[in-house]
């Protein structure tokens, strides 16, 4: 084909009338905003809270609190080991600005804003892949986007503040990929370093992108029949910058978050091989869908299981050999899908393979390579059944009625599935009802119980938590704290010293075994415990311990004053007085600002 030259195709793309256009992104924008409503008028939920509602460096958004969040200093392990960390739950900068933002505009404390702005993130990637196709020359570019956007596998990625890593590290992802294949065309200079920019603003974003040039040197090898020199070596720049980026952040996951677990190479092969095909069969058939899925124990593999990674092997090799008699598109799918899971896999440890291997917003970015190949088939399909060439009418034909059902029943599902992140209590009921050994969940919704004070059903739920896991020390510390809002203080003990001894660096447990210990007039060994939540606490470094360590001294200067020894007490209250400045918790500060003035004048008069 000569290059003035158009194809069939492209021909029939401008034959058609200018206002399709229009009316196509229009009909992408207003379903999806439709199938969104249950999430736009959802509330937090887990997490949220630390990324967002409860965040210290979000209330209020201050210079300083932007310069936190972009910063990085050392810490400390509790068994002294020296590492560095960031301010922030995880090292993701660029996803707590827009959350710094987004709270000046509206506070943190409001959901609706960071709830709309995931919606229109999703629908800017929806577009984008729309416009990558039309740079392509895809067929069908409607119908992915579509798919892409009412795929109700993506629902955990919007509907969840905290997965605003995965909508705003997807839109500059694809922004990369679109204004690199512009430089491609054009090999002008300027596109290049947009591209390398937007790149880097994804990986500030979530380091799961850092796959982007091995998928683009496979779009290369898929449409050139192979890798020219010239283009690896300009996206050099882009591999050392993922991967210095990525090993980045699997180090903050291993030394901060404390991801790292004991699992055989041959084991994480079985994990790969079977989160593929999971991941496969939920963008094929998106029923069942979960907030967290059953956890596979390695320890449970036999050799057989084996036969997941090889499937995965075997079915690449065959798409290889077959390329010139399918076309390279199902093998370019095939392994852009596989590559931009990879992290995900199973080869690097992440938080969430504490309670499951798999999870929907693992595959975000993924699902786009098989919609893309579904779209494709279709479209083929769809050719080879009416050879003519398209035109308009107003009477619709059965491959646009077929579509219509489609979208129509994507719609619906993401419309259901929006709807169980409507709260906390709503989700993890939602939860344990497709998962009942979600021991996390069960957990969590002895939570939400504990917060609205009833105790007796939160203590039903942290014993079925236990049930589950019962080496599960979490558990075992909030029944006693809900045993002990019930006056049970015997058994709460029970509770809170078998939580010790199960994990005994946990300074709840300790921190609330003190209060029971004060309560009851046992000063001596409240006196012992809360130096032993002080000293745990002080050496933690997850946000959530901050207020604990606030806590233990507040309630240890209380201890003292009830003895009467004031100056110990005033001591104890100056540093939780200063620690919650520190920490920037407002609702800590004050009482304890109070209470410090207190002691100072009980002191005086002694």
């Amino acid at each position: 084909m000569h290059a003035g030259s158009k194809s069939p195709e492209s021909k029939l793309t401008t034959a058609r009338p200018k206002w399709l256009i229009p009316l196509g992104l229009a009909l992408i924008i207003l379903a999806t905003l439709i199938a969104y409503i249950p999430a736009a008028r959802a509330g937090f939920i887990w997490n949220d809270n630390s990324y967002v509602h409860q965040n210290p460096l979000l209330a209020p958004p201050t210079l300083s609190s932007l310069a936190k969040i972009w910063s990085i200093t050392p810490a400390s392990r509790l068994d002294g080991q020296r590492f560095y960390a960031g301010h922030t739950e995880q090292y993701y900068p660029l996803v707590f600005t827009t959350y710094w933002l987004e709270s000046l505009l509206w506070s943190n404390t409001s959901p609706a804003g960071f709830h709309i702005t995931n919606i229109l993130l999703h629908i800017a990637n929806a577009l984008l892949i729309w416009l990558i196709c039309r740079r392509l020359d895809f067929p069908w570019a409607y119908l992915l986007a579509l798919l892409f956007a009412l795929h109700p596998v993506h629902v955990e990625s919007v509907a969840w503040i905290t997965e605003r890593k995965n909508v705003l590290s997807a839109f500059f992802y694809l922004l990369a990929l679109l204004t690199y294949l512009r430089y491609d065309h054009s090999a002008q200079k300027r596109f290049y370093f947009l591209a390398l920019a937007c790149f880097a603003l994804a990986l500030l974003s979530k380091t799961v992108t850092a796959t982007l040039p091995a998928v683009l040197l496979l779009m290369f090898w898929t449409k050139r029949g192979r890798i020219a020199p010239k283009d690896i070596l300009a996206l050099i720049p882009f591999f050392v910058l993922g991967i210095v980026l990525g090993l980045f952040t699997a180090y903050l996951e291993r030394h901060s978050v404390g991801a790292e677990w004991q699992i055989a190479f041959w084991q994480r092969c079985v994990i790969a091989g079977r989160a593929v095909f999971f991941y496969l069969s939920k963008l094929l058939c998106p029923v069942n869908l979960s907030f967290i899925y059953p956890r596979w124990n390695p320890a449970d593999f036999s050799p057989w299981a084996l036969l997941w990674p090889a499937a995965a092997v075997l079915l690449t090799v065959a798409l290889y050999y077959w390329r010139k008699t399918i076309g390279r598109l199902p093998l370019l799918a095939w392994l852009a899908f596989i590559i931009t899971l990879f992290p995900a896999l199973g080869f690097f440890d992440v938080y969430p393979f504490r309670y499951s291997f798999v999870a929907d917003h693992f595959q975000y970015l993924a699902s786009i390579f098989p919609l893309a190949l579904f779209a494709a088939l279709a479209h083929r399909f769809y050719k080879r059944f009416h050879p003519q060439p398209f035109s308009f009418s107003a009477f619709p034909t059965i491959p646009a009625m077929l579509s219509c059902t489609l979208v129509l029943l994507l719609a619906s599902l993401t419309w259901l599935q929006a709807v169980s992140y409507k709260d906390s209590k709503t989700l993890w009921l939602h939860t344990t009802r497709k998962n009942p050994q979600a021991w996390m969940a069960w957990q969590n919704l002895g939570s939400v119980y504990m917060h609205e004070e009833d105790f007796p059903t939160a203590q039903k739920y942290f014993q079925r938590a236990i049930l589950v896991r019962p080496d599960y020390a979490a558990a075992h510390a909030n029944l006693g704290w809900a045993l002990a809002w019930q006056e049970k203080f015997d058994l709460a003990l029970s509770s809170l010293n078998q939580a010790i001894k199960l994990r005994p660096d946990y300074p709840f447990a300790h921190l609330h075994r003190a209060n029971i210990c004060a309560q009851l007039r046992r000063y001596e060994q409240a006196i012992a415990a809360y130096k032993k939540a002080i000293s745990l606490a002080k050496d933690s470094v997850l946000a959530v311990d901050r207020p604990r360590h606030v806590k233990a001294h507040s309630n240890l200067a209380a201890v003292y004053a009830e003895l009467g020894r004031y100056t110990l007490a005033v001591a104890h209250a100056q540093q939780a007085f200063d620690l919650a400045r520190h920490y920037n918790l407002p609702q800590l500060a004050g009482p304890t600002e109070r209470q410090l003035r207190d002691y100072r004048k009980l002191a005086a008069e002694q």
